[in-house]
């Protein structure tokens, strides 16, 4: 049972008392996952950096381990205001991560193309967008975080 919380979400989301879950392994991690729209609602990147950052507290003083990512590159809908925020949003937040004590995986450089580092590689996308990734795209990205997390077992 590991959570994945977008920055968009209230933190109380993470209380998971709301849930049945017969397992014996307690949740060790969550995974705080940003969003493109975190940057097409006219949020800037100091605002979004601030609600990852509640969510990372949050997460430590439940005892799980924060994994932050960045955010994925918006397509083709975003205004030019939009992606500047995303960058620097992507800039700033390993080390804002690393500060706090998370951990940082990075879905940006998973899903684009190394040409075209502003948008996705079409191979990960689904047919109808140029935002979502598909089935081969959500492979890549729970591959990235797999590895990071064999990182931490040793």
């Amino acid at each position: 049972l590991n959570t994945v919380v977008t920055s968009g979400i209230h933190t109380d989301l993470m209380d998971n008392s709301n849930y049945t879950y017969n397992g014996t392994a307690e949740p060790e991690f969550i995974i705080i996952q940003t969003s493109v729209n975190d940057f097409t609602g006219a949020r800037t990147a100091s605002q979004v950096i601030d609600s990852v950052s509640t969510i990372i507290d949050a997460a430590i003083t439940r005892e799980l381990y924060p994994i932050v990512t960045d955010s994925p590159a918006i397509g083709g809908n975003a205004s030019a205001a939009e992606e500047e925020e995303m960058a620097k949003f992507n800039y700033r937040i390993p080390s804002v991560a690393k500060a706090k004590g998370a951990g940082f995986v990075s879905f940006y450089n998973t899903l684009s193309e190394s040409d075209s580092p502003n948008r996705h590689a079409p191979a990960y996308l689904q047919p109808t967008d140029d935002t979502h990734p598909n089935p081969t795209g959500g492979e890549a990205l729970a591959k990235t975080v797999s590895d990071f997390l064999k990182t931490l077992r040793g």
